[in-house]
């Protein structure tokens, strides 16, 4: 029976800064300075285990630690800290060419790189043939690898390593240089392994990759490993991160710039409590501006812009902080642009996302064609008491598309001049709506219907 398992595996590294000036050279020969040292830490308190048949994806950014979690398993560095046991027969193809010399015939190389990993030679003569034939290189093995592209090399490689009799595998991203059809003969080949009981560990850039062969997914990030399980809720969060990074590139310039228009400061917390720039449906949200004045007029409002129009109202303000606070997002799945209207002026847009989430269908929402909080529709779960809700410093989202605020309510309320009008399911709300909307029109265009 094959294991693979780390407890508490810790990697560090100590990096030495050479000095790079003929000045730096010349002080540190005769003061004999020591060099620059600084600690990497390349593995933090990493835990998992695989068992017979287990097939684990590993994702994350570069440099997160993904290749070196796979050296410490595959036994070429020890970790500094913690426990790994692997039990079972291990193949790895980690880095493009490890293994191969150049000088060598691709003939040579498999026998090289097959004795590395505990072959005899007559085992090598026995599998030979199949090596060749599933890299599909029958016409270049008396050419010296130099010669070969790194598509080449890989396909000798990976041909090589899963025709080793090993209980486990371990694949870095070299797949990536291969071609598409390649990739998928070497994808179907890890079913068969599986099936056969075999333990493999890879790493890939490819997420919809990790997604469909993988049975459980590891998600890194500076070396700690921030979700495990699940491969589609792992490469979610993942892919979550990365969307965060890409839109903080564009944000962290804009909040620069904010001060004009009087706000200090603004962050955006997720469900997690975590700044971020990036939600879901059903998720809780939170804001909070820091101003450098008092606004005059209550509530204070920020507005978001995508598919539909929204704007979050808040009479939550103290001391020139401005906090909304929201236990449900009740926004649809997108990307949209946020702004905030000051006495000072607009903001410049940031941008947010918000991701597919498990929206709860009671939360209430207001419908308002043009925000006014005088004349207004509300629906879902506490619909009635919007108006006091907002005055104990509540958040309350206003849309301005109908069909957009009464998706998943049952209920409604209508507010006249901000006093409750008229409660009733769904159906009636919506025959009150298009009668007021019929009565505006009566009065502005003097039409009798």
């Amino acid at each position: 029976m094959a294991r693979v398992e780390l407890r508490n595996v810790w990697e560090k590294f100590t990096m030495e800064h050479e000095e790079s000036t003929l000045k730096e050279q010349f002080v540190m020969y005769f003061k004999r300075k020591e060099k620059k040292r600084e600690e990497i830490v390349a593995l933090r308190d990493v835990s998992f285990k695989a068992e017979d048949g287990d097939c684990i994806g590993i994702v994350g950014e570069n440099a997160s630690g993904k290749t070196t979690l796979l050296k410490i398993i595959g036994g070429i560095i020890n970790p500094t800290k913690g426990k790994v046991i692997v039990e079972g027969k291990i193949a790895s193809l980690l880095t493009l060419g490890l293994g191969f010399n150049p000088e060598l015939t691709a003939r040579e190389n498999v026998y090289l790189y097959a004795s590395i990993m505990g072959m005899d030679k007559e085992e090598i003569d026995w599998r030979y043939k199949e090596i060749v034939k599933f890299s599909e290189l029958e016409h270049f093995m008396d050419i010296k690898l130099m010669n070969f592209s790194d598509g080449m090399k890989v396909r000798l490689g990976f041909a090589t390593a899963i025709n080793v009799d090993a209980d486990i595998l371990l694949v870095d991203e070299v797949l990536a240089v291969g071609d598409g059809a390649f990739q998928k003969k070497c994808l179907e080949k890890f079913e068969e392994l599986k099936h056969q009981g075999k333990i493999i560990i890879f790493v890939s850039h490819g997420l919809g990759v990790v997604k469909e062969y993988a049975d459980n997914a590891i998600f890194l990030r500076k070396g700690k490993i921030e979700a495990i399980g699940e491969p589609a809720k792992v490469v979610e969060k993942y892919s979550r991160y990365l969307k965060n990074k890409e839109l903080s590139a564009h944000n962290d310039r804009v909040i620069e710039n904010l001060k004009e228009v009087g706000i200090e400061r603004i962050k955006l917390f997720n469900e997690s409590g975590e700044v971020s720039w990036v939600f879901e449906t059903g998720g809780k949200f939170k804001a909070e501006l820091k101003l450098d004045f008092l606004p005059d007029n209550l509530p204070f409002h920020m507005e978001l812009i995508g598919k539909n129009r929204v704007r979050f109202y808040t009479s939550n303000i103290k001391d020139k902080k401005v906090f909304f606070d929201l236990d449900s997002l009740v926004l649809p799945a997108g990307e949209y642009k946020l702004i905030v209207n000051t006495k000072k002026g607009v903001s410049e847009p940031l941008e947010i996302f918000v991701a597919e989430g498990k929206e709860k269908a009671n939360c209430a929402r207001v419908f308002s064609p043009n925000f006014s909080l005088d004349d207004f529709f509300a629906f879902g779960y506490g619909c009635e008491k919007v108006i006091e809700s907002l005055r104990k410093g509540n958040t309350i989202v206003v849309f301005s598309d109908f069909d957009e605020a009464i998706r998943n309510c049952e209920r409604g309320a209508v507010f006249k001049k901000g006093k409750l009008w008229f409660t009733g399911e769904i159906k009636k709300i919506t025959e009150v709506y298009k009668e007021m909307i019929v009565e505006k029109y009566k009065e502005k265009l003097g039409i009798n219907f």
